[in-house]
């Protein structure tokens, strides 16, 4: 089963993520269990090193999704990360943190499961 931790602070940008990753799970037939956090210091209290893969926003409140990243990454979180951001300018401040990809809002499935697919191929190979 894959762990997936959705983290926004947007209820509705959640919400829309979760039911994302429920539409795949039909789609592929992979199991897929879904935790949703509406803060980096949330997501940054739980387990997170379960998590197989973490889509963050990257703008939230204090840490923002760039910081909870890079305070994963420090701990030795080797999972892959993927952001949600509307300003594209955050991408290099991404790739300090071996950002996987970026999907930009508003977020269509299409998008979504193209990026999916692709960390689901990545993470199959290594």
């Amino acid at each position: 089963m894959l762990r997936i931790a959705v983290c926004d602070d947007m209820a509705d940008i959640r919400w829309q993520l979760c039911r994302f990753f429920e539409r795949f799970e039909k789609e592929s037939g992979i199991g897929i269990q879904v935790d949703a956090y509406e803060s980096g210091s949330a997501l940054l209290l739980a387990d997170y090193a379960v998590y197989d893969v973490k889509i963050l926003d990257v703008q939230m409140g204090e840490p923002n999704g760039i910081e909870t990243a890079r305070r994963i990454r420090r701990a030795g979180g080797n999972m892959t990360i993927v952001f949600v951001t509307n300003f594209i300018q955050y991408a290099l401040e991404g790739y300090e943190v071996q950002a996987f990809r970026f999907l930009l809002k508003p977020v269509s499935y299409e998008q979504f499961s193209t990026v999916v697919g692709h960390a689901l191929t990545q993470m199959h190979s290594q």
